[in-house]
């Protein structure tokens, strides 16, 4: 009796549960967040149903073999926090383990079949791993959901403008850098005018500061965000323009009083541009221009200030007088008193400065004068024979009162 119970107490104090360094290195890594009061707690399970298994054989024994009676004593499992499980039993030299004989020797005795405890392995470990790896599946999906969730919940009410400092009656762009089908648009453009659009275009219709805000919404969970910018509308200048033909001052007289003068209204500006009709521009403040023929005529003028806005007005002009001779398109020098020599009627009319010459088929000067009481009678400088019939050519300079020279041509038909 006291061989068996030595063998049973030798396989208890041999008893190890088998360790897998990788099953434990995995655990490890799925079970980051768990406490490591879970661990012991499941550790001790293991051991504990261990422990029920062992006790069970024990009993089955006991039952079926009532010759012998064993005592032994308690075993207790411990787990310290390195993962290594240690057996420990609680040893006393002075009460080792009895086997009492009992009086009935002829009762046989039954063969006792020696389990190996260290084959045992405990599943509780195992479901536990599973569960709590289903659990961090779990719990990082969940923040997977959340954080996407989270991003197409975020959004900015941030927005461009195509120009902060604008001038009076620019276009001025607005764009929502954030542009989402859940999200709603509110615009304010300080000026008591709004919009809805995403992307919205507006036109401030006074000078001054404008405070824009935009209130984006998200249509979902009625959060809001704002932003704003503020937009300079700086003015224009004033432009404004009156005109005079000298002509009409002075009899008349174009050919000596030729321009049209132009005055410039408002504030003053930097720079001015004036457009006559011609397509040539004239940067001048107070310009002069001639009008060959009287009728009416646009005159354009853009005038630009010092903080680069510009202003242009377009008025209808109305010119009296042309700037022509009249001159006659054929004579008759056969001295019968009625068109007998070529002058242009205007350089008899009005006292003017000129130069006249005349020129045959070949380019010859026949003829030249600054006289207007010397008219050409078709004869060589207006000596001998008057000269053959046909077709003459004439070229006059004028010049007017500041001196300014004028050119005129024409065609002269001689008749006889």
């Amino acid at each position: 009796m006291d061989k068996f119970e030595d063998i049973i107490k030798q396989k208890v104090e041999q008893f190890e549960p088998k360790f897998n360094e990788a099953h434990w290195n995995a655990l490890d890594q799925k079970l980051t967040s768990i406490k490591k009061a879970k661990i012991v707690k499941n550790t001790i399970l293991s051991v504990a149903a261990t422990v029920f298994v062992a006790l069970g054989f024990y009993f089955i024994y006991q039952s079926s073999t009532p010759d012998y009676t064993v005592k032994s004593n308690k075993h207790f499992v411990e787990t310290n926090n390195t993962e290594e499980a240690i057996i420990n039993e609680e040893k006393n030299s002075t009460n080792p383990i009895i086997v009492q004989e009992q009086k009935n020797e002829k009762t046989p005795v039954l063969p006792i079949e020696i389990i190996k405890l260290d084959k045992l392995e405990s599943p509780i470990s195992e479901k536990a791993a599973d569960v709590s790896e289903r659990r961090n599946d779990e719990v990082v999906n969940d923040n997977i959901n959340k954080s996407v969730k989270t991003n197409q919940d975020k959004f900015s009410s941030e927005f461009i403008v195509s120009n902060k400092k604008v001038c009076l009656g620019d276009e001025v762009s607005f764009d929502a850098i954030d542009k989402k089908e859940l999200l709603s648009y509110t615009w304010d453009f300080g000026d008591g005018n709004f919009s809805t659009k995403p992307n919205p275009k507006h036109v401030f219709k006074q000078q001054g500061t404008f405070v824009v805000t935009l209130l984006v919404t998200n249509k979902k969970t009625a959060e809001e965000s704002k932003s704003i910018q503020q937009i300079t509308v700086q003015s224009l200048p004033n432009v404004d323009f009156t005109y005079q033909e000298q002509s009409t001052q002075f009899d008349d007289n174009k050919l000596k009083y030729p321009k049209t003068t132009f005055s410039c209204k408002g504030e003053a500006a930097d720079t001015y541009e004036w457009n006559f009709g011609n397509s040539k521009i004239i940067k001048e403040k107070q310009p002069a221009f001639i009008f060959d023929k009287k009728g009416e005529y646009e005159v354009s003028l853009t005038a630009k200030s010092s903080n680069g806005c510009s202003n242009s007005i377009t008025k209808t002009i109305s010119i009296v007088n042309s700037l022509e001779l009249f001159a006659p398109s054929a004579f008759t020098p056969n001295f019968d008193g009625n068109n007998d020599d070529f002058m242009p009627e205007a350089l008899t009319t009005w006292d003017i400065k000129f130069e006249m010459v005349i020129k045959n088929k070949s380019g010859n000067v026949v003829y030249k004068t600054t006289d207007k009481n010397a008219a050409w009678n078709g004869s060589v400088n207006n000596q001998g024979n008057t000269l053959e019939e046909g077709m003459y050519f004439w070229q006059i300079i004028t010049y007017d009162a500041e001196g300014k020279p004028y050119q005129h041509a024409g065609k002269i038909n001689l008749l006889k």
